[in-house]
């Protein structure tokens, strides 16, 4: 059976799907930000971008069911951590 959302979870799904590209932007700041201050180690991206994956991969497995707004965050968010690990290496 699928899950109802409660009406603040609706409205964070409609903020979400509203504001994408802008929830991905601060998404990025925040963790190239918190890695030059020293709160993130790129071993602490590395078990982010493992754990986004894990629960990707469970999603096109059908393991795992969610909306596809939060899928597709899910996704951009790992995009972001790649792009920030690669150019970690590229250094």
């Amino acid at each position: 059976m699928a899950k109802e959302l409660t009406e603040e979870e609706q409205c964070g799904m409609k903020d979400l799907e509203e504001n994408f590209t802008e929830h991905i932007e601060r998404y990025r700041i925040k963790r190239i930000t918190h890695r030059e201050s020293g709160k993130k180690t790129t071993e602490d991206l590395q078990d982010e971008l493992n754990d986004l994956e894990d629960y990707l991969e469970g999603c096109r497995n059908s393991e795992i069911d969610d909306v596809i707004i939060n899928i597709e965050f899910a996704s951009a968010k790992a995009g972001v951590l790649r792009r920030i690990l690669g150019d970690d290496e590229n250094q």
